[in-house]
């Protein structure tokens, strides 16, 4: 329990806890419950809350629609903020932009159901389950678009106008869902063919436009109108036919034991320990004092940021499918566990696991939150030993590890922040540097290090 508690309250906590005491603390961690469960997919955090498994690697596919919504015009406001005189007060206009961005499309796919299962930079990755999953992406999408055309296609900063447009792809059949990791840290990664498919989508997308794949549009059928492209199998969306009526995600629901105290901070402790791992320790520790009041997060800061192409991995998903799912795992746990220790080991952080139209990717920072005076060599050394990962797996998983992709790395000032609304967000690094060393990782060939 102490290690979720306010080291201010060092004094008070020595036994024997009064009743008064045991409910103060039973309180702050129920806030801080409720804060850390915004930084996580809806569906990871009940799942967690129903039955706890605290650094416990496991995969499932689910069928559904994925939507990958990305968004222009965020790096160039935020390089042109980086030139002010003011930096500090750039960086809060920046956050309160990109904030009410987020809130407006989070609140979207919530209404429509749908998950926010990663952000990518200033993009959304949305999943949505259930019956008419792929009919209410569909809605979900062209709301976002007619959003972004009434609030943020010209959005007034106090360094002039700014313009922002949105391309979106949806895809739809099987995802892969898993837990990665153990309890010194976790990663919700996500896979699986429909991403290929809605990443492939999102690429033709051009700004204002959402495009679909052949799967999501026959789920929808005639609910919809939606145009071949000259890529074969892909559709523009143009209008709804028979919308159906939002509906809203299902809220997370925190159930602690009401009649004892020591019983509700039982259970919440093993919640937290359970959830916990999924973030950086230093952004927990930020958070631990005053869920409530979080320390501001938003500033420029000097950062290494290194990309690294999960090669073969998308494909090796669809070769294994549902039957393999729990071997698929254990390979992927393995995987991940390697690169982990290896950004560890020079003093980074694993910020995601990223998906979306390049495919799955690991993205780590040098320098954020914990900077160090060397970070860019420590990258460097960290993607050179990242290629003997995959290697040494080939032992362990036979015929699965072939070889690590590309790896991207640059350094620079970056825009770091907590992003999102009050309901879904995360801590991050935005910028031109981040999108050169993301570019990087896809430009080269499989093993090759781009700095």
């Amino acid at each position: 329990m102490r290690r979720y508690l306010p080291r201010s309250w060092e004094e008070q906590l020595r036994p024997p806890l009064d009743r008064a005491t045991l409910m103060r603390c039973q309180a702050h961690l129920k806030a801080l419950l409720e804060v850390v469960a915004t930084y996580l997919p809806r569906g990871l955090v009940q799942a967690q809350l129903d039955r706890p498994t605290p650094g416990r690697s496991q995969g499932q596919f689910h069928e559904g629609t994925v939507m990958f919504a990305d968004v222009s015009g965020f790096t160039a406001m935020s390089e042109r903020f980086a030139q002010a005189a003011d930096a500090r007060a750039g960086a809060e206009e920046i956050t309160e932009i990109v904030n009410r961005y987020f809130e407006a499309m989070i609140g979207i796919a919530q209404a429509y159901g749908g998950d926010l299962l990663k952000f990518g930079g200033d993009a959304l990755l949305t999943f949505y389950t259930g019956p008419e999953a792929a009919l209410r992406a569909c809605q979900a999408a062209l709301a976002m678009q007619e959003t972004m055309d009434r609030q943020f296609a010209q959005v007034e900063t106090s360094l002039g106008p700014f313009p922002l447009r949105m391309s979106i792809g949806l895809g739809s059949g099987e995802v892969f869902l898993a837990s990665l990791g153990s309890v010194e840290g976790m990663e919700y990664a996500v896979m699986g063919p429909a991403l290929a498919a809605m990443g492939e989508a999102e690429s033709l997308a051009q700004a204002g436009m959402v495009i679909l794949d052949r799967a999501t549009w026959e789920a929808a059928g005639s609910a919809i109108e939606a145009h071949p492209t000259a890529a074969r199998g892909f559709y523009h969306l143009r209008q709804i036919r028979r919308p159906v009526p939002p509906q809203r995600s299902s809220q997370v629901t925190l159930l602690p034991p009401l009649d004892d105290p020591a019983r509700a901070i039982h259970w919440l402790v093993t919640r937290l320990d359970a959830l916990t791992p999924y973030l950086p320790d230093e952004l927990l520790q930020r958070i631990r004092p005053d869920p409530h009041h979080i320390e501001p997060l938003d500033e420029r800061r000097p950062v290494t940021v290194l990309f690294a192409d999960l090669y073969g991995v998308e494909q090796t998903v669809e070769r294994m499918g549902r039957d393999q799912a729990e071997v698929l795992t254990d390979y992927l746990d393995a995987y991940f566990n390697e690169l982990r220790a290896v950004v560890r080991q020079y003093g980074g952080v694993v910020n995601k696991i990223g998906a979306g139209p390049a495919g799955p990717h690991l993205m780590a920072l040098f320098g954020a939150p914990r900077a160090h005076e060397d970070d860019p060599e420590r990258a460097v050394r960290a993607a050179l030993e990242m290629r003997e990962v995959v290697p040494s797996l080939r032992e362990r998983f036979p015929g699965l590890a072939d070889r690590i992709g590309t790896i991207g790395i640059n350094s620079g000032n970056v825009f770091a922040a907590n992003v999102g609304s009050a309901t879904r967000r995360e801590y991050t690094v935005m910028g031109d540097e981040v999108n050169l060393a993301f570019r990087l990782m896809t430009a080269g060939q499989p093993e090759e290090i781009l700095v």
